[in-house]
């Protein structure tokens, strides 16, 4: 993933592109909405690609996980749709 779309085989993440230079991720989800995530490292990339679910991997990578915290993120991100 090196500023390339890659497409994936999701119930959730329909796509995800990297971009090294400046850490970010976009991702773009089944339901149209796309979200371009900070501070995302090249480790954590490689782990979203080899993830089995892509969905479990944006929970316990990018989101805050347990009842009450549906609202928080662990990565700053900007909603681009």
């Amino acid at each position: 993933m090196n500023g390339e779309v890659i497409f994936v085989h999701s119930t959730n993440v329909a796509a995800g592109q990297y971009f090294p230079d400046s850490e970010k991720m976009m991702l773009e989800f089944n339901n149209g909405s796309a979200y371009l995530y900070n501070n995302i490292s090249k480790r954590e990339a490689w782990d979203f690609l080899q993830a089995q679910s892509k969905g479990v991997w944006v929970w316990d990578s990018l989101r805050v996980r347990g009842k009450g915290n549906a609202k928080k993120y662990k990565k700053s991100f900007v909603r681009i749709r």
